[in-house]
């Protein structure tokens, strides 16, 4: 009972991610996750996948839609999410914590973090902005 507890519907684990540790404003950084589906089952409803950048001093965000699609993630295979990035210049100099983001597909509820999807990783889930925490912390110079 407790695997098919723990397996039932999909269920999404970060394996591994390789980010740069700082970028300058305007240039680009390179970014690639690992997401394994340990669930018997892939994902129905459509939904967005973002990087989110998180000031560590105001707590600021910057959010960057990523090339994937979560519908696609089939029980059992691990998919890869390679990107990237480009640095605005309207970003501040900082330090920024990265998040992943599966918000709710519905503009009504993708703000609200009871909605978005959290890995199964532990350590990881911010309730109170349904951001999965990778865990890493990005530089953005001058």
């Amino acid at each position: 009972f407790n695997t098919i507890r723990d397996r039932l519907g999909y269920r999404f684990e970060l394996v591994n991610g390789f980010f740069q540790k700082s970028v300058r404003i305007g240039q680009h950084f390179l970014i690639g996750l690992t997401i394994r589906n340990t669930g018997f089952a892939s994902m129905f409803n459509e939904r967005k996948v973002n990087l989110v950048l998180r000031n560590t001093a105001n707590g600021s965000q910057f959010t960057f839609p990523l090339n994937a699609e979560p519908r696609r993630w089939l029980p059992n295979q691990s998919h890869s999410i390679t990107q990237v990035i480009r640095i605005q210049p309207n970003i501040p100099v900082g330090s920024y914590g990265l998040y992943l983001s599966l918000p709710d597909s519905s503009p009504t509820l993708a703000q609200r973090p009871d909605y978005a999807v959290r890995l199964a990783n532990q350590n990881t889930w911010d309730s109170n902005t349904g951001l999965n925490n990778l865990l890493h912390t990005i530089q953005i110079t001058n």
